[in-house]
């Protein structure tokens, strides 16, 4: 989604300090990089908002808003690190310290004998394939007791009988295996489970949901703080799609009117115009992805709201069939499209199934 913000030059510092929103002299570095980066906006967005000035107006005026409520959203999780960066340091630590290697754990990797099912492939090594996870990967996963026991991930109906950890070049095609680590599956299922660095993130995330009492605020009161801070500001980042929507055309005026005008923060009525759904893919949940459907006087449709498409967060399609297809084909150009909307332990599944799906083997 283009900026809307718009900076009027001026013969003085004073004059452009004055005009520089709050939002954008609070942003991170990482903000001012990314809009001296952006693209030109769309060839469509200035015939736009000379078509619908009211709408471009409350576009920008959302957008600033949305700007202020991310900050403060940002400032509740400046001190998360990033999971995969926390998880690497992590097990490449405890790696060094149990085993003696240094290994690179995004691209040093384990196959599971377990789970090598060669019922639906081309041939042995796709299915050797599909068995096979990075070390990160496994580890953000973790494992049952039962893998770490003795033999626990041994598989002896599987072409391979032992699950094994190989190096970068991963399963080469043959047997004996020539690259693998000296580290037993087993035994790196131990660490993990040890390591537990999942449950370690989430005691990370958990202590910024519901902070500690303060002087002046209760427990309860200050997670309930910090959930307002995250309402408002997806409510803003709705709100704010939804005009960029209506000004680029992607919906009706008859949505963008009652979606506007039904309120986000109470429960849902029965003689609404907009009705909301969450998603699921599979057994997957959606995060933040949202069906509306809009059953207002002589007019039906469904939309679909993807706040992470920054080109087209919010859609209207005449029915399901219509959404479904166009869903399909944004996933057939970007198999990783729905990743930011999926935890990280849905991930690998789901895109497996959907290549499976959208790009099936064609026998000639």
């Amino acid at each position: 989604m283009p900026n809307p913000v718009n900076s009027r030059p001026g013969m003085h510092y004073a004059i452009i300090e004055h005009k520089i929103p709050a939002w954008l002299k609070l942003a991170p570095p990482a903000t001012h990089r990314t809009m001296r980066n952006h693209q030109q906006p769309p060839a469509w967005l200035s015939a736009a908002i000379q078509r619908r000035p009211e709408i471009a107006k409350a576009w920008q005026d959302e957008h600033a808003r949305h700007r202020e409520h991310q900050a403060q959203v940002q400032k509740l999780f400046e001190q998360l690190p990033a999971l995969q960066t926390y998880a690497s340091e992590m097990l490449t630590a405890a790696i060094k310290q149990r085993f003696g290697l240094d290994l690179d754990v995004r691209n040093t990797y384990l196959v599971d004998a377990r789970l090598i099912d060669t019922s639906n492939v081309f041939d042995g090594r796709q299915a050797i394939d599909r068995a096979t996870r990075s070390l990160l990967h496994c580890a953000l996963h973790n494992f049952d007791q039962a893998a770490a026991a003795e033999h626990g991930m041994d598989a002896p109906g599987a072409i391979l009988k032992k699950s094994v950890i190989l190096d970068h070049r991963r399963f080469m095609g043959t047997t004996p295996i020539t690259n693998n680590v000296e580290i037993g599956a087993e035994a790196f299922a131990d660490l993990c489970r040890t390591l537990d660095i999942g449950g370690k993130y989430h005691a990370l995330l958990h202590a910024i949901y519901y902070p500690l009492a303060t002087a002046h605020l209760s427990a309860d009161e200050a997670a309930l703080e910090v959930y307002e801070t995250l309402g408002r500001a997806e409510v803003s980042a709705f709100r704010q799609s939804l005009h960029f929507a209506r000004l680029k055309g992607d919906i009706s005026e008859a949505l963008y009117t009652a979606a506007l005008t039904t309120p986000l923060d109470q429960p849902p009525s029965a003689s609404s115009a907009v009705t909301f759904s969450l998603l699921d893919l599979w057994e997957a949940e959606l995060t933040g992805v949202v069906l509306l459907d809009l059953h207002s006087a002589g007019q039906q449709a469904v939309a679909l709201y993807i706040p992470e498409d920054s080109t087209t967060p919010l859609k209207e399609f005449p029915d399901l069939h219509a959404l479904q297809a166009e869903l399909r084909d944004r996933l057939q150009t970007n198999i990783g499209y729905l990743d930011k909307h999926l935890a990280e332990r849905d991930k690998a599944m789901i895109s497996a199934r959907l290549r499976e799906r959208l790009t099936p083997l064609n026998w000639s």
